[in-house]
């Protein structure tokens, strides 16, 4: 290991839209070599409710974006009605580059009669947000 970043987020978002989102989590890391490669660790929770017309269980989607590129794709999520659930995603990238990269989590639902809440309970409520973490740890190529 070369380097380790790490990014808390304690704020919240909210969704129901049908294409990916920012959640506010987000870490930036510069690799030292081209032949590094980067291991994502990402914790964070959610909470989703549906709309009293929406008859069945749907997806939360989340992944992790490189800058513009989706690169942990099909990390998704199936919850029933007005639960809240931890997730993780760990995540081996090989960005090829010795410039800054910003890593996103990103989120959407398959239906805007779903709302996801970022880092807070079921209905969106709730005093204390969550704390949502990613770890970037350059690894030696």
């Amino acid at each position: 290991i070369l380097q380790v970043v790490q990014s808390a987020y304690t704020g919240t978002a909210t969704t129901n839209s049908q294409s990916f989102q920012n959640t506010g989590l987000e870490v930036t890391i510069t690799p030292s070599s081209t032949s590094s490669k980067i291991l994502l660790v990402t914790t964070f929770f959610f909470g989703q409710n549906r709309s009293p017309i929406q008859t069945q269980n749907n997806m939360k989607v989340f992944t992790i974006y490189r800058d513009a590129i989706n690169i942990a794709p099909g990390n998704q999520f199936l919850q029933q009605q007005e639960q809240t659930s931890d997730a993780a995603i760990t995540y081996l990238d090989t960005p090829n580059t010795t410039s800054a990269i910003t890593y996103r989590l990103k989120m959407q639902t398959d239906t805007t009669q779903v709302t996801i809440h970022f880092n807070r309970r079921a209905n969106g409520g709730g005093a204390n947000p969550g704390c949502a973490v990613m770890v970037a740890m350059e690894v030696a190529g």
